[in-house]
């Protein structure tokens, strides 16, 4: 793990992608920070939080969707799982390399509160809770952006469905109320959704196949509720699915001045779900590499 984690972090800070993560989310938070507190003279740096959370989405991407590509494309793969290393400590070791990142933006943030501190009073205690709370989401959404990067092919792939899946899951509190409003299912979503399940499905998985029982597995239960009337029902239990896949609404507590020590648990929760599924990725393609030989 520690030879892993070392060869990872030389590739990640000798290049743009660590660093472009740490400028991006710099970036983000210093423009937040001039639009939300220091052109309206408020003191709560907390209030940038969801803009901050929301510039991680592509440093996240840009950072970690090379993490398992380039094992990929430079043909080193093989070579590593030919190695008595466990997959476990492959995982971890590109894991605890990509944290590293994270740290320093993270490390980076903690100087805007003293700054903020000299145009007017901060509360420093609230500001440094919203750091931490930022520090463990970017470790949970490195995590997923490295599960992406195991799981499909090509760099622009991974960056792109890193993207998408980010962006969904910090949308998901609006996607949610917006379900939520509407009565009843119509032409309109059922052509929409059957869209997008076929194409994205097509698009990460490249099989025509699979995007078709994809599409009539979502739109089979749709098409139901259009024709029998009962879409509110079905509108009702989407919501409340999109909202438990909202990684980013966990913020909220530390925006109003909370430390909520639950919400931390449970990204590391979901940091640990996607290493699994990362284990289980590369469980099957070195069981598939040792029946191809």
């Amino acid at each position: 793990m520690k030879a892993i984690c070392k060869r990872e972090l030389r590739a990640l800070m000798g290049g743009i992608r660590g660093w472009g993560y740490v400028a991006v989310v710099l970036l983000g938070a210093a423009v937040s920070v001039l639009m939300n507190n220091l052109l309206t003279g408020s003191p709560k740096f907390e209030l940038s939080a969801m803009y901050i959370a929301l510039s991680m989405i592509p440093a996240t991407a840009l950072a970690a969707a090379d993490g398992f590509q380039a094992e990929k494309r430079q043909k080193t793969e093989r070579i590593l799982f030919s190695l008595p290393i466990r997959n476990f400590d492959i995982v971890m070791g590109k894991l605890l390399a990509h944290i590293v990142p994270v740290v320093v933006a993270a490390a980076g943030l903690c100087i805007f509160p003293p700054v903020m501190k000299l145009f007017g009073p901060v509360e420093l205690v609230p500001a440094y809770a919203v750091i931490l709370a930022l520090l463990v989401l970017g470790i949970a959404c490195m995590a997923v952006g490295l599960c992406v990067s195991a799981c499909v092919n090509g760099r622009a792939t991974a960056f792109l469905a890193t993207v998408v899946l980010l962006a969904l899951s910090w949308a998901a509190p609006y996607v949610s109320a917006y379900l939520n409003a509407m009565t009843e299912v119509n032409v309109l979503m059922l052509i929409v959704s059957m869209a997008l399940s076929f194409v994205l499905c097509w698009y990460f998985s490249g099989s025509v196949v699979v995007s078709t029982i994809v599409t009539a597995l979502v739109e089979i239960p749709l098409l139901m509720a259009f024709l029998s009337g009962s879409g509110a029902g079905i509108l009702k239990n989407a919501a409340a699915v999109v909202q438990k896949l909202g990684l980013f609404e966990g913020l909220n507590p530390f925006v109003n001045g909370l430390l909520d020590g639950g919400v931390l648990i449970m990204w590391i929760i979901d940091a640990a779900l996607m290493v699994f599924i990362t284990l289980l990725y590369m469980g099957n393609r070195r069981q598939a590499g040792r029946r191809a030989l």
